[in-house]
């Protein structure tokens, strides 16, 4: 199957659901979380943060630059080419055989990068603080009364 690096890209950014990984695809993630470094996860973080400011849903509440989220598409674009062009090139090759499919291997491989820079992304304590912002707000009392405690 061939692939556009547009759909390529894209596949790479969303999601799938969890499914069985070839022990090639395996050591591509790997081979993805060992060849980029810290500034490399956080480049991917902002990346994804300026992706998932564009929804509708949540652009009354934060802005995005948009000279910011082309300079970042480009840093990605650099990176996500030196990833498969140079760093994890035979990892990539032999993960795409093993899939049979180039988006599958792509996307299995690089969940576990973004997987990697985003638990990077919530050690860090501001993160943690703002993800544990709404227990001040939760009904303990109802929380309690529904797990039978």
């Amino acid at each position: 199957m061939r692939l556009s690096l547009p759909a390529l890209a894209l596949l790479c950014a969303l999601p799938l659901p969890a499914v069985a990984v070839t022990p090639e695809t395996e050591i591509f993630g790997q081979c993805l979380v060992g060849q980029s470094n810290g500034d490399d996860r956080i480049l991917l973080i902002r990346w994804m943060t300026l992706a998932f400011a564009a929804h509708p849903a949540v652009q009354d509440t934060v802005s995005r630059d948009m000279s910011k989220a082309e300079e970042a598409d480009q840093q990605v674009a650099a990176l996500f080419t030196a990833l498969l062009t140079e760093r994890c090139v035979n990892e990539a090759r032999a993960a795409v055989a093993a899939e049979g499919d180039a988006g599958a291997a792509m996307q299995k491989a690089f969940e576990m990068l973004g997987a990697v820079a985003s638990q990077e992304a919530m050690m860090a304590s501001e993160v943690s603080n703002a993800l544990g912002g709404f227990i001040a707000y939760v009904d303990e009392a109802a929380l309690m009364s529904a797990l039978g405690q």
